[in-house]
């Protein structure tokens, strides 16, 4: 999936592709996976939610973005 915009004469947005929410929910958690590979605990203190949210998410992440 791509995004673009670019804006008209007026400050209008073109083209403006929004994601759902969960959506970049998920991306944003591969992307912190990424920084704390090895580290659930820290992790999921860096992302402000418990260790059991985490699981739960990264279940959710594994599910709909396989490897």
């Amino acid at each position: 999936m791509t995004s673009h915009w670019s804006m008209t004469p007026r400050g209008d947005m073109e083209d403006v592709e929004i994601l759902p929410l969960k959506e970049v929910e998920l991306r944003y958690l591969a992307y912190a996976l990424s920084i704390y590979p090895n580290n659930r605990e820290k992790l999921a203190k860096s992302l402000g939610i418990s260790l059991r949210t985490l699981f739960r998410k990264l279940e959710v992440l594994q599910k709909s973005h396989p490897s």
